[in-house]
């Protein structure tokens, strides 16, 4: 079983003898224990989501040629420790488990130039996600990046994975759309928004993962339209098994990407 530390493009791989010149490992060390818990109710946010996070331990052994050599290893270590998109990855199966370092303890040894690194961290969301993102396809549609998501239509999601998925909506106006609602049938929650400046070509992007609303006008920043969310509704979950999504307005089609990341208990 393979695994590595991953930040953006820094890679820290953990299961082989020698990962970088001069950096050495003791085996992978996890520690499991249920700190606390969060929760989230249909629509509102009540916290991080987590479900129970767990501590990890690990005992990296930093080695040098001379000072300087030890100087540059230990600072990419620290690099990508200190990372806050930093994730321990599973390269076998393709899943990931999001970390955050509380603490990186060097520990001397004989010399400078050889120490062990200890860090301690924990994984807050407690569950592996599959590291590519899965994402509904029209097999009927010319586009490939994404389909036409006519009023009324729907869609089928079959969440394979034990766990809630949290997917993400990319709504791109075809024509002027005030308003409109996704409504996950199978569960009967709905998201519905109601934005004036939503014209054609302007995207609005539903993040039920981070649990943020965005519209973006080509050329400008992304605007938060959280407040536009209609109340009594808001972000919702792909349960496990088939979720039905439906798409709703009376001012037509819009062109959608959805994404989802599989996840199972850590």
């Amino acid at each position: 079983m393979g695994y590595s530390l991953r930040a953006g493009d820094l890679v820290l791989p953990l299961t082989v003898q020698e990962f970088m010149q001069n950096f050495d490992h003791a085996p992978v060390t996890i520690k499991q224990k249920v700190i606390e818990r969060y929760g989230r109710d249909g629509g509102t946010i009540t916290g991080d989501r987590r479900l129970a996070s767990r501590k990890l331990r690990f005992t990296v052994a930093v080695r040098g040629l001379d000072d300087q050599n030890y100087d540059e290893n230990a600072a990419a270590l620290y690099a990508i420790a200190s990372r806050p998109d930093l994730y321990l990855q599973n390269d076998t199966l393709g899943y990931r488990l999001a970390l955050s370092v509380n603490t990186i303890t060097p520990k001397s040894e004989a010399y400078r130039r050889a120490e062990m690194w200890t860090l301690d961290a924990v994984c807050p969301d407690a569950a592996w996600e599959t590291v590519a993102e899965q994402e509904i396809i029209d097999e009927y549609d010319e586009y490939t990046d994404g389909f036409i998501w006519e009023n009324n239509a729907e869609k089928t999601v079959n969440n394979t994975d034990p766990l809630d998925a949290w997917p993400v909506f990319e709504l791109t106006a075809t024509s002027s759309n005030s308003e409109f609602a996704i409504v996950n049938v199978t569960t009967g929650a709905v998201i519905r928004v109601g934005e004036s400046q939503f014209t054609e070509g302007v995207k609005i992007t539903l993040d039920s993962r981070t649990g943020t609303a965005q519209l973006e006008a080509a050329g400008e920043d992304p605007v938060d339209i959280s407040q536009k969310i209609a109340d009594f509704t808001g972000f919702f979950a792909l349960q496990p098994g088939e979720n039905v999504l439906r798409f709703e307005s009376i001012f037509g089609a819009v062109f959608a990407r959805v994404t989802y990341r599989l996840r199972r208990p850590f």
